[in-house]
């Protein structure tokens, strides 16, 4: 955990538990962990930012703001981009497969565990694993390859990494 407060002076750093449960080693503060879903949370609250900046249409068309490569994997799969919407996304009614769950997925992350995935690797993964879980807005089907495209939809809108985009709130 950190906790910064500049205007009372505050930097705080700590850990508490296991690092390593073979060797017992103790967590350090500065030892990377994997926040996996949490990580939601802050991609949610960039994108909504960019729509109440009036940047991001919340019923607009996804098309409309992804890459052109993302648009061919997402048809080649059998979607429609212009079809799903932002809010599709942020609320897992897109239909779009959930690479992330896909045993091929985890199989390929055991096998290259130092492998970093792209965006685009990631959706390929989706569409070469899984078919639609049903058309935009029918039904909710979490969906971690829904949040990998906001990422983008914030990085292509904000024109930066969304995490600075999401550091910078006030842009």
């Amino acid at each position: 955990l950190r906790v910064e407060a500049p205007n009372l002076g505050l930097l705080w750093t700590g850990a508490a538990g296991v690092f390593d449960r073979a060797t017992m080693e103790p967590l350090k503060a500065d030892h990377g962990v994997r926040i996996a879903s949490n990580t939601k949370t802050f991609v949610a609250a960039a994108a909504l930012r960019l729509v109440e900046q009036g940047k991001v249409g919340l019923d607009s068309s996804i098309g409309r703001y992804l890459a052109p490569e993302s648009i061919r994997i997402l048809t080649r799969g059998g979607y429609d981009p212009g079809s799903i919407t932002v809010r599709h996304l942020l609320n897992h009614t897109s239909g779009l497969f959930d690479y992330a769950m896909s045993p091929q997925f985890m199989k390929a992350v055991f096998q290259a565990p130092r492998h970093r995935w792209t965006r685009s690797e990631q959706v390929a993964f989706a569409v070469d694993s899984g078919s639609p879980v049903g058309g935009p807005g029918e039904k909710f089907h979490y969906s971690d390859t829904g949040y990998i495209l906001l990422g983008e939809i914030i990085e292509r809108t904000a024109g930066m990494p969304w995490v600075e985009r999401y550091e910078n709130w006030s842009d």
